[in-house]
């Protein structure tokens, strides 16, 4: 591509960004658009499915969860109607965690409390409805999980996450406790297993944020994998197969942090300069990042 041609991609995403942001900025943040508004009392029963399970900076354990407007028998499953809601649940038992997996039914009696800024100079409200998140919630009584046994494909990948990790947690047992955990954060953002005084001490020293997925860990990876593959020679051939090969090799890894939008974008870019090789055409870094920012938008 041109000059020109790479200048209008630009505009393109620009403008598709810019709509995006514009139209999820027309949704109400003061809850007034929220299933939970109508409740009279601060109690309620929900049925929701389980997306993400994390443990907060204070320790208590939450529960992101996608709200159902109903549900219905049909056959031999549950039939859900969802709204695009959602919420997140503190959980007071987390006896029922072990046997939470993405895409499952969860019922519980809550206390819903109105998500509300607790701090001067951050727009907590604002940040939680852009994740149409607009009331909290509190488990007051047991809650009962029922186990879905054809997840919808989202459901699939954060599964296949979960396997993942459980099968390099069993590799890497070998090694201390704190190892185990950092390197498990490290390479998946599974940050469940380190413990507070440990993520204190990253807090601390200000280097929070390598725990944190980014498109440097990508960058790291592909820098990786292009070395190791740079034994396969120079021929158009093999350099077609090496860009094929490492493109396999990043997905999978996308898959197993669980898709985060920094991730996805680095993949995508990367995903795209490969492909450059593959069709012979010419590598321009900057057509993949607004072809990954189109995508991802």
């Amino acid at each position: 591509m041109n000059v020109s041609s790479t200048a209008m991609m630009m505009v393109v995403a620009v403008c598709v960004v810019g709509v995006a942001i514009l139209s999820g900025g027309s949704v109400g943040t003061d809850g007034r658009m929220s299933r939970f508004a109508r409740a009279e009392s601060g109690d309620m029963e929900i049925a929701a499915l389980v997306e993400t399970v994390e443990r907060k900076q204070s320790g208590k354990t939450a529960v992101t969860l996608s709200l159902c407007a109903g549900m219905k028998v049909a056959g031999k499953g549950m039939v859900y109607e969802l709204t695009d809601e959602k919420t997140l649940l503190y959980l007071k038992d987390t006896s029922c965690v072990g046997d939470m997996l993405p895409g499952d039914t969860l019922m519980a009696r809550v206390r819903v409390k109105k998500v509300e800024n607790f701090a001067e100079g951050f727009d907590y409200v604002g940040y939680m409805a852009k994740k149409n998140i607009y009331f909290i919630c509190f488990q007051e009584g047991n809650c009962s999980i029922l186990h879905c046994e054809k997840p919808e494909f989202r459901f699939r990948i954060l599964r296949a996450r979960r396997v993942w990790i459980a099968a390099m947690r069993r590799r890497l047992s070998p090694l201390k406790t704190v190892n185990e955990a950092l390197v498990l954060a490290f390479l998946t953002g599974e940050k469940e297993l380190v413990d507070d005084d440990t993520l204190k001490d990253f807090r601390r020293s200000g280097m929070m944020h390598t725990l944190a997925l980014s498109g440097l860990h990508v960058g790291i990876i592909y820098s990786l994998l292009s070395f190791v593959f740079s034994v396969i020679r120079n021929y158009p051939t093999s350099k077609k197969l090496r860009s094929a090969i490492v493109i396999l090799c990043l997905w999978p890894y996308a898959l197993l942090t669980g898709l985060g939008t920094s991730i996805c974008r680095a993949v995508i870019m990367a995903s795209v300069y490969e492909l450059a090789v593959i069709l012979e055409r010419e590598r321009a870094p900057l057509n993949a990042l607004a072809l990954s920012a189109i995508i991802i938008t």
